[in-house]
């Protein structure tokens, strides 16, 4: 009998530091990629957790996948009016992970004394 661990099938994502940042710290759950050839057949497989990494370093963030659709993306977590785009929903909070371990909140401008 296969356990949970083996059955899970990952979606390894690097997302710019902003976005990161967003989906971590500030509740974003959809992330967006063009619809093309590329992720077309890379989106096809059926996964059930998606990993964000904070762009190429090794802090990451993994969720428990909801679906992946074609749609908008709402502008307030990085969406284009209009554009179709694969829209990538999970949910939850952060799984553990090892990279994740010693990671901390940067600090932003919104977080320091005026």
């Amino acid at each position: 009998m296969k356990t949970e661990e083996q059955q899970k099938i990952v979606l390894e994502l690097p997302v710019d530091f902003k976005y990161y940042d967003m989906i971590v710290y500030e509740g974003k759950r959809e992330e967006y990629r063009d619809i093309k050839p590329y992720w077309e057949k890379r989106l096809a497989r059926p996964y059930t957790h998606v990993r964000f990494r904070r762009g190429y370093t090794k802090t990451t963030a993994e969720f428990r996948l909801i679906g992946i659709r074609t749609g908008e993306g709402r502008p307030k977590w990085g969406g284009i009016p209009g554009k179709k785009v694969f829209v990538i929903a999970f949910e939850g909070q952060p799984l553990p992970s090892e990279d994740r371990e010693h990671a901390t909140r940067p600090t932003l401008q919104a977080d320091q004394p005026q």
